[in-house]
Order: C-alpha cells, then sequence, then structure tokens
C-alpha cells in the first residue's frame, strides 16, 4: 500500500484531475461488480490508466486490458491507454516501457505500457 501511495501522490502532480483508488460499480452478463483502478486521468482525447504492482506480471496488464480498459472506455467512451507502474522489473518489457507517465499522453492509440518508477 505504502507504494501505491507514493505512485498516487507523483500521479497527482503530473495529472492534477487524476482520481486516486475510485471505486466504480458496473452491471454485465454476471451481475453487479465492483472495480478500483488505483489511478485513472480522463482527459479531451483519451483516458489513462494506471496500476500499480511490486513487480511485473503479467495478472497487472491483464487486469488492466480484462477489466480497467473496457470499463473506462465504456463510461468515457473514448480510447483507453494503460499503464502498469511497477517497482521491480523482471523481465524487458521492450517497447511497452515508458520513462514518465507524461509520455502516455503520447500514444494516439490503445496500449499496454509499463512504467518502472522506483519511489
Amino acid at each position: 500500500m505504502a507504494y501505491e501511495r507514493r505512485v498516487g501522490r507523483t500521479l497527482s502532480r503530473c495529472f492534477p484531475s487524476a482520481k486516486l483508488g475510485q471505486w466504480i460499480r458496473f452491471c454485465d452478463a454476471q451481475g453487479t461488480g465492483f472495480a478500483q483502478p488505483d489511478c485513472y486521468v480522463a482527459l479531451a482525447e483519451k483516458v489513462l490508466v494506471f496500476e500499480s504492482k511490486l513487480s511485473s506480471s503479467q495478472d497487472g496488464l491483464g487486469q488492466i486490458a480484462a477489466l480497467y480498459r473496457p470499463l473506462l472506455r465504456h463510461i468515457f467512451r473514448k480510447p483507453v491507454v494503460g499503464v502498469m507502474v511497477v517497482k521491480y522489473l523482471y523481465a524487458d518489457p521492450g517497447e511497452l516501457e515508458i520513462s514518465s507517465p507524461l509520455e502516455a499522453l503520447a500514444k494516439k492509440e490503445e496500449e499496454l505500457l509499463v512504467w518502472q518508477f522506483l519511489g
């Protein structure tokens, strides 16, 4: 939780309109559910969603791709760029890696990115 809070403080400085830890209630074919992205930022042309994990894993990217991105796309009717924020990288993310959360602003398509933030 401490790492998540540090990430949130940093993202709030980068994006003053960031929503941190906001619960979202939704209904789908399986009934009512709840989601809590660590941070999302609704911009004029897109939404950025950030999920904090201590170490890199496919779980974090899957959570963004399967839950947060479709949910936020439905709510805001805009493309959603997902960023998994990690402290420890165990594999080279290659082209997915960004060095600053502001780099996500330049993405025009829905993408999944990785930002290593040592905090």
